[in-house]
Order: structure tokens, then C-alpha cells, then sequence
């Protein structure tokens, strides 16, 4: 397990200290890492931060020292990598990653990166060009960061790193804490940090003393649909999917998996009990909450079905304090305000005592349509053009108001309320209805005049989704609402996963979004993911032989918590402590007048505010934790 880091003075030349790269990387101590490599050379500074048993060197090379890389993440066909470098006679010494992409780049420039499959992040240092390059994989399962000062780039995997530099300042960007207030992340390029930027998926940045270009490498076609029957999407998804779970299984240390209890993380194990000579080690989180304990039920008998050897553990209010709030927002840097966060991080916990490499079902509810969002997504289409359409809006979705609250995991009231927030208006606006939070209107309620009057505006927040649904020429609707969520929410998602699993010194591995996999998918016709308003239609009965249709019957529920019935009872104490007055007068920011009203309505049962609770929640805290704190703080 590794983290980069870095400076490169591309217009001014000044030479780049040691000591402040061996700062940046002692900003990773909080995970464990305790060894480190570093190249410095004039006006380039690398470093990398590493476990001591990891065998840990300096960014590596090629043989004449030309370039430099510092890698982070796994390759999963380094071995057919190696194998091609050493028919084009390449001398390789070590097993590392690095070297081998510095190889790489020798022979196929910054075209390498497309010979890769895997989850990584990677800086390579061009001394003969004077150039460094930053990768990040097509999907996004690893993250980097990177900030354009005063002719420097300063790059690193986590922001806690690049505020090593005395010359950063710790500056919030208002238009992307709009954006974080409506959808609870901040996609990327954007961060909650003015000028700090993260690399988008399957991008590559370019810096020299010309200036910096930012280049995407890999995309998806959504025009390529297929033609064929459902037994060879069957078959190809079965293939496909196996060779997956193979490349992510570490032939190194036994490898665990995260057991939500449903299909996706089902059908990982059922080829990892095939791939493995030894039993699986599964893990899975619970929740004392009486609406909670399907996955649990589902667990037990998945975990029987595979031999595995079943652990699990049951997560409360009381084991989520404020100083556990603190670590958790610490260690993500850019905040995610997902309940799902919370059981990330406990499961990690748990399971990185047994393992040191978790499979997970991650991505198979954006490529298989396993959200209730895409069935409202048909149903929002044919009312539509129903001719008294707009006239139903407002009195439907205002009735839907009346509907009792209720505290069960996405529960019929929920789905109400989503649906006709978003129903009559466009098929885009309508999906990503489900993912907003705070609305346009209630922004307009919560933050002050004056912020309002003086910062920049969110106006612009929906175009982000236009674009992606715009880019594709695609007629399926379906794939296309998967295109766009593939590109916004599953990256914050993935990084979510990779900081929690790394917080426990274990690396989280999601074999549904090994891309080649993704891109047969993307060549499913929708019809074959969500058949009627049967979602995952094709994984599950490409898995119906192995599992009972009970596992797949049960409400999705993967690893939220109950956070709205922890803030009632648990939290409640906590909270309005968080949220209060004299809090949100330091920050003048946000209107207490609203805060409490929706407390209020959270603590009464009037409404289920517990994602603006949330959100409001950690951002008050990593205000503190990033904004208010000293600069070069450390865990």
C-alpha cells in the first residue's frame, strides 16, 4: 500500500527541497505508513510513503535514470506487461509497478497508460523532455489531487498532503460548496478546496515549461450497442466477470470479501469459492435497527451457499462519536456526506484484521440498473407525455408531502417524495432529482444574503450532468442515465471505499469495474438490465442457477446506515451541539433560523431531513478540522 506525492516548479525552475517532500509524505502517517522514497532533482521533487514490509524503494526507473515514476494501486496484467518489455529486450530488476511503467513509456510514450488494466495512480518524470505526467485509471478507483500555483504544479493522493506547501492556501471554492450542498460530494475536476482540483478518471495531465494540458485517454461508446440474444450476453457476462474477480484476486495474501448480502457482492464470491483453493473469508455489517437486518438474513445463507468461513459485526449510534466523525472526515480530505461512509469505514475495520485485500460488489448498480432511480426513470417517461402531465406536478408532488414519515431503508415514502420531485420535468432532471438534497430553493432558505449576494452561484451545478447525457448519442435512455452516474457519483463513491479500506491498512478492489468488463456493458442494451421493472435482469439470471431468487427479491440496501434514526435518538445531542448558533455565526455561512427548522421537522417526524442533517454535520466539522486549523496539521 503506497501514497505519491510531489512538486514540480515547471515555470520558475527553483529547485524543489527535500524537506518539504519528506513533509508531504509524513502527511500520510495518520494511515500507518511509516517508510518512504524520495527523488529530488532541481526543479522536480517525487515522493512515495509506503509499509515497511512493502519493500519500499524510491520512485523507480528505467536504466538510465531518465524517468522517474511513482506509483500507487495494483496492475493486474503486469505479468503480460513484463513479458512484453522483456521481448523488446528491457532490463527489469525489481517487481515494483513503477519500473515496469517506466519501461512501458519508453516503448509506447503516454500511450502506455492504455496497455494497463488495473486501479492506479501514477506520476512519471520525463527528465530528457523535462516533462511530468499524472495518471488516474478510467474508472476512478484510486484518486489524485493536484493544485497549479505560481508556476508549480503540487500533486499528491490526498489534499492533507499538498497543504504541506506553505504557499497553498486553505481556501474554500463557494461554488463547489454549492454543489456539495446539493448533491453531498463534489464531482470532479472540482474540490471543496479553491484551486485544488482532482484529476478526472481516465485522465492524464501534462505539465512542462510550456504550461499544463489536461487529456483524456479512454472514454466509453455508447453507440456500439449489440445485436445479440440474451444467452450470449449471458455467457459473455459470466466469462467476462470471471476473468475479473481472477485479476483482482492478490496472489500474495488471501483475499476477503465485503458480503452486503445481495446479488453483487454474491456473484463476486461465488467466483472467488471457484478461484480459490482455500475458503473465503466474508465480512459482513449490521445494523441493530429492527428495519436493518436483511442483509444479514441474506448473508448467512450466501456465505453457506459459498463455504465460506462468515464474520460479521453490528455497527450502532453509540460506536460513532465525534471524535470518530473527526477521523473519518480527516482521512477523505474533500468530504462525502453518504451515510454509507459510516459502514465503509466500520467494515474496514473490521475485516482489515483478517485481510489485507477486500473484494467488493461495487459498481453493479450502475452498470446493471439496481436503483429504484432508473425504474421511476421508465415510469417518469410515459407519464410525461400524458397530455395533463404539467398539471399533475404540483398537486401530486405537494400531496406526496403528506405521506407519513418513515424510518425503514428506502422506504416506500422516500421513493414517493423522490419521484415526483422530479416528475414531469426532463429525463436527465428527473434522475438526478434523486441524488439532490438541498434543492436550489432550499439553498435559498439556508444560506445568508449575503453569501448569496457575494459568492458565486450554483446555477451552473445541472449543467455538469447535461454535459455527460449530451456527450453520448445513444437513443437508450437507460444507459445513458448509467453513463452520467458512472461519471458523477461513482467516483466519489470509489474513493470513498479506497480511503476507509486504506484507513485500516486494506486495499478494496471492485471487479465490476474492471474496464472491460464496463465496456461490454455499456454495449448491453438496456432492456437486458432493467426488463420491465425487473432491475439486473441479466446478472441475475446469469447467476439464477447459483442462488435462489429469495436473495434477489429483498430490498436494496448495500452499506447505508440508519443515520436518520441515529440523528433522533443517539446523535441528537451531538448534533444540535454541532449545528448550533454560535457555530453557524462563526462560519456566516448559513441561516440557524433554517437549521433549526429542520431539526426540528427531523426530531418531530414531520420530514426526514437526515441527508441535509448530514451534510450540514460534516461540513461544520471539516470546516474545522481543514479551514480553522493551523496550517501543516497532521492526525
Amino acid at each position: 500500500m503506497e501514497a505519491i506525492c510531489g512538486r514540480f516548479n515547471f515555470k520558475t525552475k527553483n529547485p524543489v527541497e527535500e524537506k518539504l517532500i519528506d513533509r508531504m509524505c509524513h502527511a500520510f502517517d495518520c494511515y500507518g505508513l511509516d517508510k518512504h522514497g524520495i527523488f529530488c532533482e532541481r526543479q522536480i521533487g517525487i515522493g512515495i510513503r509506503g509499509l515497511n514490509g512493502d519493500n519500499l524503494k524510491s520512485p523507480l526507473s528505467n536504466e538510465n535514470g531518465l524517468i522517474r515514476v511513482a506509483f500507487e494501486g495494483v496492475i493486474y496484467n503486469s505479468q503480460d506487461i513484463r513479458g512484453y518489455l522483456l521481448q523488446k529486450g528491457h532490463l527489469i530488476k525489481t517487481h515494483d509497478y513503477g519500473e515496469l511503467i517506466a519501461h512501458l513509456y519508453e516503448e509506447m510514450g503516454e500511450d502506455c497508460v492504455k496497455k494497463i488494466n488495473g486501479m492506479f495512480i501514477f506520476a512519471l518524470w520525463d527528465k530528457r523532455r523535462e516533462k511530468l505526467l499524472l495518471f488516474r485509471d478510467r474508472l476512478g478507483l484510486k484518486s489524485i489531487f493536484y493544485t497549479i500555483s505560481d508556476g508549480a504544479v503540487i500533486f499528491a493522493s490526498e489534499i492533507k498532503s499538498i497543504l504541506q506547501n506553505s504557499d497553498i492556501k486553505k481556501e474554500i471554492d463557494f461554488e463547489s460548496l454549492h454543489y456539495f450542498l446539493s448533491y453531498n460530494y463534489v464531482l470532479a475536476p472540482s474540490s471543496l478546496f479553491k484551486n485544488i482540483r482532482k484529476l478526472p478518471p481516465a485522465h492524464c495531465l501534462v505539465v512542462s515549461s510550456e504550461g499544463t494540458e489536461l487529456k483524456k485517454y479512454w472514454d466509453l461508446h455508447l453507440d456500439e450497442i449489440k445485436a445479440e440474444k440474451e444467452e450470449f450476453f449471458i455467457e459473455e457476462l459470466l466469462r467476462l466477470l470471471e476473468t475479473a474477480v481472477k485479476r483482482n484476486l492478490d496472489s500474495h495474501n488471501p483475499a476477503g470479501l465485503l458480503l452486503s448480502g445481495g446479488i453483487d457482492s454474491g456473484s463476486i464470491g461465488l467466483f472467488m469459492s471457484r478461484l480459490q483453493n482455500y475458503p473465503i473469508k466474508t465480512f459482513t455489517l449490521g445494523f441493530p435497527e429492527k428495519d436493518y437486518d436483511d442483509d444479514v438474513k441474506n448473508s448467512h445463507f450466501i456465505s453457506e451457499r459459498l463455504k465460506a468461513e462468515h464474520n460479521e459485526t453490528f455497527l450502532g449510534a453509540d460506536k460513532i462519536n465525534i471524535n470518530t466523525l473527526k477521523e473519518i472526515i480527516y482521512f477523505l480530505d474533500d468530504p462525502i456526506a453518504d451515510p454509507g461512509v459510516f459502514a465503509s469505514y466500520y467494515i474496514s475495520k473490521f475485516a482489515g484484521k483478517y485481510v489485507k485485500v477486500a473484494l467488493c460488489g461495487e459498481g453493479g448498480d450502475e452498470l446493471f440498473a439496481g436503483y429504484e432511480s432508473y425504474a421511476a426513470d421508465k415510469v417518469n417517461r410515459c407519464f410525461s407525455k400524458l397530455p395533463l402531465a404539467p398539471l399533475l406536478k404540483y398537486p401530486l408532488s405537494y400531496l406526496s408531502g403528506f405521506i407519513p414519515v418513515s424510518d425503514k431503508p428506502r422506504s416506500l415514502e422516500y421513493k414517493i417524495k423522490c419521484f415526483f420531485s422530479g416528475f414531469g420535468g426532463s429525463p436527465l432532471q428527473a434522475h438526478s432529482r434523486w441524488r439532490q438534497f438541498f434543492s436550489e430553493q432550499d439553498k435559498t432558505e439556508l444560506l445568508t444574503r449575503d453569501f448569496l449576494d457575494s459568492k458565486a452561484g450554483g446555477e451552473n451545478l445541472f449543467g455538469v450532468y447535461r454535459n455527460y447525457f449530451d456527450s453520448t448519442k445513444s437513443g437508450d435512455l437507460i444507459n445513458k442515465l448509467l453513463y452520467v452516474d458512472l461519471k458523477t457519483y461513482m467516483p466519489e463513491c470509489l474513493r470513498m471505499f479506497d480511503v476507509m479500506g486504506k484507513s485500516s491498512l486494506m486495499e478494496v478492489r471492485s471487479p465490476f469495474l474492471d474496464h472491460e468488463l464496463v465496456e461490454f456493458l455499456f454495449k448491453v442494451p438496456s432492456i437486458f438490465k432493467l426488463k420491465g421493472f425487473t432491475s439486473k435482469y441479466l446478472l441475475k439470471k446469469a447467476m439464477a442457477k447459483n442462488f435462489s431468487h429469495g436473495v434477489f427479491s429483498k430490498a436494496k440496501r448495500g452499506l447505508s446506515s440508519p443515520v436518520n434514526v441515529w440523528i433522533k435518538h443517539g446523535w441528537k445531542d451531538m448534533v444540535t451541539d454541532i449545528l448550533s448558533a454560535e457555530k453557524t455565526k462563526s462560519l456566516n455561512y448559513f441561516n440557524q433560523k433554517y437549521i433549526e427548522q429542520i431539526l426540528n421537522e427531523h426530531f418531530g417526524n414531520i420530514k426526514n431531513n437526515s441527508w441535509k442533517i448530514l451534510s450540514l454535520l460534516v461540513f461544520y466539522l471539516w470546516h474545522d478540522i481543514y479551514i480553522n486549523a493551523p496550517a501543516g496539521k497532521n492526525c
